[in-house]
């Protein structure tokens, strides 16, 4: 990178290296999708007077690309690999020597246009949140990363920077018009993720919620009695889960979850669904996925 950028690069004194090295809590890891990449090098003349002008996306000097097994979500750059995930943290943890990592944001998104009816049943949202906490179940448990912290993007749909209210990534409905709220069927997988301290099985989430579903509007079946036996099966490596840019335990979902400064705590350790426990060098096709053929 040194060679290839040169002077673009920013420059540090001996003593801002000094300070900065070794300086950081921990590191924190925003992380929606992967993709393939192939080389795609620049050519010779690349950034020289009269040659191709530098550009981000040509230092890169590859080519990314994506395959039908990896899902794509509303947004046109977001592609489910929750794979991709844990084989990111592992680099991490390699590279920069263990720290403790939070991962800061990660999730899936809708159009924004789709009513309320449809958009409560975001089966696709919930699948991405059971697979992705899955692999970093994973890379905790099988390859010893210190993962600290998980937060989901996000807690409601709200204004997605340039993608304005074209897209959706909340745990929660929101009407742009009036405000109104309505809470998803991943709200509901999250929520007894946090109450069961574990990955749980998202197959009784991947259809309409019962006429006793605890966070239905009107409801009053109580969100303690969800997956007790589930909760029973959780183990004792802590990480916090929350919500992404809100700091605060949304009334009705994470009721059931104590909290401390805003941010709520819950252990994230051994899948409650035996098809999701003990999974080692027998299914690694999987992490490492064939290329496919040109």
């Amino acid at each position: 990178m040194k060679s290839k950028l040169g002077s673009r690069l920013p420059s540090f004194t001996d003593a801002e290296k000094a300070s900065l090295k070794g300086s950081a809590d921990f590191f924190g890891l925003n992380h929606y999708g992967s993709a393939f990449t192939r080389d795609k090098p620049t050519p010779a003349n690349y950034g020289k007077p009269g040659g191709t002008p530098v550009a981000y996306w040509n230092d890169f000097e590859a080519q990314g690309f994506h395959t039908p097994a990896m899902p794509n979500g509303a947004s046109v750059w977001l592609y489910a690999v929750p794979w991709g995930l844990r084989k990111l943290l592992n680099w991490v943890h390699r590279r920069y020597g263990g720290p403790p990592i939070y991962v800061t944001e990660n999730g899936w998104s809708t159009p924004g246009d789709e009513p309320w009816e449809q958009g409560v049943r975001d089966y696709g949202r919930v699948q991405f949140y059971a697979n992705y906490t899955s692999e970093m179940q994973r890379a905790i448990n099988e390859d010893g990363v210190d993962v600290r912290g998980y937060f989901a993007w996000s807690l409601m749909d709200n204004f997605e920077w340039e993608r304005g209210y074209s897209e959706r990534f909340g745990l929660v409905y929101t009407n742009f018009q009036t405000g109104e709220r309505h809470v998803k069927s991943s709200a509901r997988w999250y929520s007894a993720a946090l109450q069961a301290n574990a990955v749980v099985d998202p197959a009784p989430f991947l259809a309409p919620p019962p006429s006793d579903c605890p966070l239905c509007e009107g409801c009053d079946h109580r969100l303690g009695e969800v997956n007790s036996a589930a909760a029973a099966a959780a183990s004792a490596h802590n990480v916090i889960v929350g919500y992404s840019a809100l700091t605060v335990a949304f009334a009705g979902i994470a009721a059931a979850v104590v909290t401390a400064g805003g941010i709520a705590s819950v252990v994230l350790l051994r899948s409650t669904d035996p098809r999701r426990r003990g999974r080692g060098k027998e299914d690694m096709e999987m992490l490492e996925p064939e290329l496919p053929q040109e």
